[in-house]
């Protein structure tokens, strides 16, 4: 089936990328059955039903504790990039996402890794611009933020 850019369901999803104290960016290892397997995710997720008038900031922190455990993060509460995704639901059909991605210092913690995915890895920012491990809205967010943050942004 083909993605029509004109119909189908629309979400939001809230994206942390997070950075360790030497500047790498976490990735979350992509399920065999997911829309990122072979690939890397960044934590976060959609808005939930009955979160539609909560900060987004905090339904990122939600996220972020779902999916990475009792981890300590400081996360930014303003989006710093944008994307989009697309793929085929099996609830919904063709269905396009609008990432919002947050900036995030991870600070410490046991990651562990929720059922959502598999495993994880810490990226340079040049490398998590490639294809080879990240792809569509995530590995847009990721370039966007390196080259704002090479341009003194």
């Amino acid at each position: 089936m083909t993605l029509n850019p004109e119909k189908g369901h629309y979400q939001i999803s809230l994206k942390a990328i997070l950075r360790d104290a030497d500047g790498r960016v976490l990735g979350l290892g992509g399920r065999a059955d997911g829309a990122y397997v072979g690939r890397f995710d960044l934590p976060g997720g959609r808005i939930d039903e009955g979160e539609f008038r909560a900060p987004f900031i905090d339904i990122l922190k939600r996220e972020v504790a779902e999916e990475l455990g009792d981890v300590r993060v400081d996360l930014r509460p303003f989006p710093v990039a944008a994307g989009n995704h697309a793929f085929l639901s099996k609830r919904f059909g063709p269905t396009k996402v609008l990432y919002l991605a947050f900036e995030g210092r991870f600070l410490g913690g046991d990651i562990r890794v929720s059922d959502e995915h598999v495993g994880f890895r810490w990226f340079t920012l040049d490398d998590a611009c490639r294809e080879e491990f990240f792809i569509s809205g995530n590995r847009e967010v990721l370039c966007q933020y390196r080259d704002q943050l090479a341009e003194g942004a």
